[in-house]
């Protein structure tokens, strides 16, 4: 959902179809955040699951960190296409990676 978000935000010629690639953003995180949860309760032992919640919202706030500052980088240096391009590719690679990495079903660490 993120990439599709992305990728309408890349297309958006009105106001009106950036509302529309907002609205993606609720489909976007109302998926990640229980997926995360499951994820972490699959694949960590019992007394690290909460160490693992907090890596992965440490890491989701980096990731953010990280993108805004790449973004702004972007915007100061380029245009807001190739800023919108970069975040699209973005977020396609990291679908790609996240299916692939889930796709090998890892027992769980004890």
């Amino acid at each position: 959902m993120y990439a599709l978000r992305s990728f309408i935000f890349l297309a958006a010629s009105s106001v009106f179809l950036v509302n529309i690639g907002q609205v993606f953003q609720a489909f976007s995180f109302a998926v990640f955040i229980p997926a995360s949860v499951h994820f972490i309760n699959d694949t960590m032992k019992e007394g690290d699951k909460v160490k693992g919640q907090a890596y992965v919202t440490g890491l989701a706030t980096l990731g953010g960190v990280i993108g805004s500052i790449v973004g702004g980088r972007l915007l100061d240096t380029a245009s807001v296409f190739i800023m919108l391009v970069f975040a699209s590719a973005a977020a396609v690679a990291g679908s790609l990676l996240m299916v692939y990495s889930v796709r090998k079903k890892q027992p769980a660490v004890n």
